[in-house]
């Protein structure tokens, strides 16, 4: 799996600062980023880090950094790199 996986097709979506996990069981909800199966793990993973004690802010925030990093050349091994810092 790469990047480009998860490109969006769309150019004209409106850019957010914020990311949304909706809950799949509510009865307004339809999967539209992806299946149906994803998104129950998704949200299930959301709801996990939320009730957990780490800070879900700096570890999404770093991701982003590093998938920023290597996208743009900055680091083609940032993304890597994240992963084995969260290991160390």
């Amino acid at each position: 799996m790469g990047f480009d996986d998860f490109v969006n097709e769309g150019n004209s979506q409106q850019k957010q600062t914020h990311i949304t996990m909706a809950n799949p069981d509510h009865p307004d909800v339809e999967p539209t980023y992806t299946t149906e199966d994803d998104m129950r793990e998704h949200f299930r993973a959301a709801n996990a880090i939320q009730d957990s004690r780490i800070n879900r802010r700096q570890l999404v925030g770093d991701f982003l950094v590093a998938v920023d990093e290597e996208l743009h050349g900055d680091n083609e091994n940032a993304v890597e790199e994240f992963f084995q810092q969260l290991q160390g």
